[in-house]
């Protein structure tokens, strides 16, 4: 193991030890780098750690943090709590930073970084787009719905299109059906697989995708109780092949 390896390892270990009553709610690493550490805990505190310097800082809201994430080239970071509170921050140490104080009084299930200028978050009920756009100081943000009210939502994630460069699809899970909706230039449900009547109520999907080998298309999988669904994409239409 390399000495960054041992101080990382080190670092998370006593900042996941120093309360009891402190539990871990939430978490994230910069994929790419690896530098970056984000927790989000059941008392609001936030914790940004840079593994490279063992730096730690602290920021405070007011309800349990349901959900954090690291924009893919670490710049930024957001976190989201369970009283709909939202905080956008420029990572280590930077300035610009946005507190959303009540979003819509639904609490925070997910937030994913889609790019440094757009990332999503999910309600309990619906999923949005946000629009940022980095103001030194703090951020300016535009709101654009994804997927209007609906049953319970368990998971959102995003999709790169092969044949639709600068574009991607949300796919959005929730109790009775699996949403796909194309994120711009205006976000647009293009198709959705319902739960099957074989499927007793109270089963929740769970969602991932791959891409084929030639990265001319992906497909969706959708694991839903004792059954796997395989679904194709076709420039931003979606097939249910398997």
């Amino acid at each position: 193991m390399s000495p960054i390896e041992v101080i990382k390892h080190k670092t998370i270990s006593q900042l996941l030890t120093q309360n009891d009553s402190v539990k871990l709610t939430s978490f994230a690493i910069s994929i790419f780098s690896q530098k970056l550490f984000l927790a989000g805990t059941n008392t609001g505190e936030i914790i940004e750690c840079d593994l490279t310097s063992s730096k730690i800082k602290r920021y405070q809201l007011s309800s349990e943090v349901m959900t954090v994430d690291i924009c893919r080239d670490d710049s930024m970071w957001a976190a989201g709590t369970s009283k709909s509170e939202i905080m956008v921050r420029k990572s280590l140490g930077g300035w610009a930073k946005k507190v959303i104080n009540d979003f819509n009084s639904r609490p925070i299930i997910q937030i994913r970084f889609v790019n440094k200028n757009c990332m999503l978050v999910a309600t309990d009920r619906t999923v949005t787009k946000f629009k940022l756009t980095d103001m030194k100081l703090t951020y300016e943000i535009k709101f654009e719905p994804v997927t209007y009210e609906q049953a319970e939502i368990v998971q959102i994630m995003f999709m790169p299109l092969p044949d639709i460069p600068n574009n991607a699809v949300v796919l959005t899970a929730s109790m009775n059906k699996v949403e796909f909706s194309l994120l711009d230039p205006t976000p647009r449900v293009v198709s959705h697989i319902p739960k099957p009547d074989y499927i007793e109520q109270g089963w929740q999907p769970v969602v991932s995708w791959m891409i084929h080998v030639e990265k001319s298309f992906c497909y969706v999988i959708i694991f839903w109780k004792d059954f796997i669904f395989l679904v194709k994409n076709d420039q931003d239409e979606f097939v249910l092949c398997g």
